[in-house]
């Protein structure tokens, strides 16, 4: 998915949610964006052909191909290693991933699980792990820590070890191939 297109599919996503199901036109897309309609028509075309829209020839007919969807898509960037010392702006990722995030003003990351030791609560080696950064926890949410080892994904049990915590999980992702 290109920038541009994740942008269209982001404004066609708040939209629809600002407007209690209604879909945009391809003209209040193309005023949105500053583009002509054939554009915007091209975009949309390209989304639907991926996947991520439906669309017929009646006004207002766009639509998000899962209707369950309500998260945003965003490119959020993956860590292999965190620094408690260090802001999160000034962390080095080792790359991007594309997730589904749920609403959250807050940034987020992604880490890679190394292992399955939380395969009781669903969660496997080589799955994402998409966390709010710096949020606070509550007891029993699963959190993201630090450790001489490395990162891991933990249940929080308490203020003892707040300092160590990078942030809560929102989200998980799973890839089978």
């Amino acid at each position: 998915m290109t920038a541009k297109q994740l942008a269209l599919l982001d404004y066609v996503t708040d939209f629809i949610t600002e407007h209690h199901g209604m879909a945009p036109t391809i003209h209040e897309c193309a005023l949105f964006f500053g583009k002509c309609d054939a554009t915007i028509h091209a975009h949309l075309l390209a989304l639907r052909r991926k996947g991520f829209l439906r669309r017929s020839s009646q006004a207002r007919s766009i639509a998000l191909a899962e209707p369950r969807f309500t998260g945003k898509l965003r490119y959020v960037p993956l860590f292999n290693k965190l620094n408690a010392d260090v802001d999160f702006s000034h962390q080095i990722a080792g790359s991007g991933v594309l997730v589904v995030l749920p609403e959250t003003r807050k940034p987020c990351f992604a880490v890679k699980m190394a292992d399955d030791f939380l395969h009781d609560v669903g969660i496997f080696e080589g799955d994402l792990v998409i966390a709010e950064w710096c949020a606070v926890p509550e007891v029993g949410d699963l959190v993201i820590t630090g450790t001489p080892a490395g990162i891991q994904v933990e249940r929080f049990r308490g203020a003892a070890k707040h300092r160590d915590v990078f942030g809560v999980v929102l989200a998980i992702q799973r890839f089978y191939r």
